[in-house]
C-alpha cells in the first residue's frame, strides 16, 4: 500500500467514525452498564455508518480490519445487540475505536511530509517562478509482480521529462527541468513531479487525451498507434499552427513534434498512468494502461527439443504459434468443429484428381 493511499484511508476511516457518531454510540453503550434496559440503540446512526463503509476501498477495508473495527459495520453484531443488549458486548469495539481515534491521527502525521503542501526549497524548478504545481505518475504492477526492471523506471521518468521540456519550448516558457520531489511504492510505484503550473497542466491534459484515445479504441490495438494519438493531441495542433505561421522554424518544430511523440510512446509502453485518469467512468487505468506482456525466452536447443523449431514452411507444416488451444472450447463446439473438418477434407479420389499425372503413384495391379 502506497503512503498516499494509506493516509487517505486513515482520514476516511476517522471521518466516518466521527461524522456518523458511531463512536459516541458505542461509548454510551459501554457506559450503560447496570442500566442496559434503559439504553436504546439509534438505528439511524448504525445504518449510516454501515452504508458508508460498504463503499470502502481495499485500503480502507484493511485499516478497519487491522484496527478491529469490523464489528461496527457488521449487521449480525448489531442485530444481536438489539435482540439481547449487553454492555459487555461493546467492550472490545469500544477499545478498538479509542485506539483508532487516539493513534491514527499521529500515524498519518508521521507519514506526511513537510513539502506535501508547499514547494521544496532548492528544487530544480527556477525559484523566480512562483506558480508551481505537482503531478503524480503511477507505474502499474505487471500481472501482480511488484518488481519492475530499471529500464521500465527510466522509461517513465524520461517520458515525463522529455514531454515537460518539449511543452515548455512550445509554450515559450524558460525554466529548468522538472523535479522529482517524492517517490512511493506499495502495490504500485508512484513518482511525484514538481514544475511550472502552466506546463504541468499541459502535460496533464496531454496524458488525459492519450488515455481517452486509448479508452475509445480499447477494443482495437490501433489505440496505441501514434498516428491516432497525434491527431488528438492539442499540443500538436498548436505546433501545426506554429509551423504554418513560421515556416522558417520547421526544422526546430519538427524536432519538438518528434520529441513529444517519442515521449508519448515511452509513457504508453511503460504502463504508467496519472490519478486523474481514475475520474473517468471507463475501464480502470490500472488495467487499460498496463503494458503488453512480453515473454522471456531463452535460446532454443533444437537437439533437445526439435518441436520448438516447427515453422510454417512451403510444405504446410504446422507452426507452434498457430496451434489452437482446445481448452477454450466446449465439447459441443469441438464436435461441430470436427464435423466441419471431416466435411471439408477432400476424398481420396478428389486428392488423386488434383495431383499432376507424373507425380501419381501407379496403382498396385494385385490390389486391382
Amino acid at each position: 500500500m502506497r503512503r498516499e493511499v494509506l493516509i487517505r484511508a486513515i482520514d476516511r476511516v476517522l471521518a466516518d467514525l466521527r461524522e456518523t457518531e458511531i463512536a459516541d454510540l458505542v461509548r454510551g453503550a459501554v457506559q450503560s452498564r447496570g442500566n442496559e434496559k434503559g439504553f436504546q440503540i439509534p438505528l439511524g446512526i448504525v445504518l449510516d455508518y454501515i452504508q458508508r463503509t460498504t463503499a470502502y476501498s481495499s485500503a480502507e477495508d484493511e485499516v478497519v480490519e487491522i484496527l478491529g473495527l469490523d464489528s461496527a459495520r457488521s449487521i449480525d453484531f448489531w442485530q444481536a445487540a438489539i435482540t439481547s443488549f449487553e454492555a459487555s458486548s461493546f467492550y472490545d469495539l469500544f477499545s478498538s475505536i479509542n485506539n483508532a481515534t487516539a493513534f491514527l491521527p499521529r500515524v498519518a502525521k508521521l507519514l506526511k511530509r513537510e513539502f506535501d503542501d508547499v514547494a521544496p526549497t532548492g528544487s530544480a524548478v527556477s525559484a523566480k517562478l512562483t506558480g508551481l504545481e505537482k503531478q503524480t505518475v503511477i507505474l502499474t504492477d505487471e500481472d501482480g509482480d511488484l518488481q519492475s526492471s530499471p529500464d521500465r523506471l527510466v522509461q517513465v521518468l524520461q517520458s515525463i521529462s522529455i514531454l515537460y521540456s518539449s511543452i515548455a519550448d512550445v509554450l515559450n516558457i524558460k525554466t529548468g527541468s522538472i523535479a522529482v520531489v517524492s517517490m512511493d511504492s506499495g502495490s504500485e510505484k508512484a513518482f511525484e513531479f514538481l514544475g511550472v503550473d502552466a506546463i504541468i497542466k499541459e502535460v496533464r491534459e496531454t496524458l488525459l487525451v492519450i488515455y481517452n484515445t486509448i479508452t475509445f479504441h480499447q477494443q482495437n490495438k490501433a489505440a496505441r498507434n501514434l498516428a491516432l494519438v497525434a491527431e488528438a493531441l492539442p499540443i500538436l495542433e498548436r505546433l501545426r499552427s506554429m509551423e504554418a505561421d513560421a515556416p522558417q522554424d520547421a526544422e526546430r518544430l519538427g524536432r519538438l513534434r518528434h520529441n513529444i511523440l517519442g515521449s508519448v510512446e515511452k509513457f504508453v509502453d511503460s504502463g504508467a498512468y496519472i490519478p486523474e485518469m481514475n475520474q473517468s467512468e471507463s475501464l480502470a487505468p490500472q488495467l487499460l494502461m498496463k503494458p503488453e506482456q512480453k515473454l522471456l525466452t531463452g535460446p532454443s536447443d533444437t537437439r533437445s527439443n526439435p518441436s520448438a523449431t516447427i515453422r510454417q514452411d512451403t510444405q504446410g507444416h504446422e507452426s507452434t504459434q498457430n496451434r489452437v488451444d482446445h481448452t477454450d472450447f466446449t465439447p459441443e463446439e469441438l464436435r461441430r468443429a470436427a464435423e466441419l473438418l471431416r466435411m471439408s477434407k477432400p476424398s481420396e479420389t478428389e486428392t488423386e484428381r488434383d495431383v499432376p499425372p507424373k507425380s501419381r503413384r501407379p496403382r498396385n495391379p494385385k490390389a486391382s
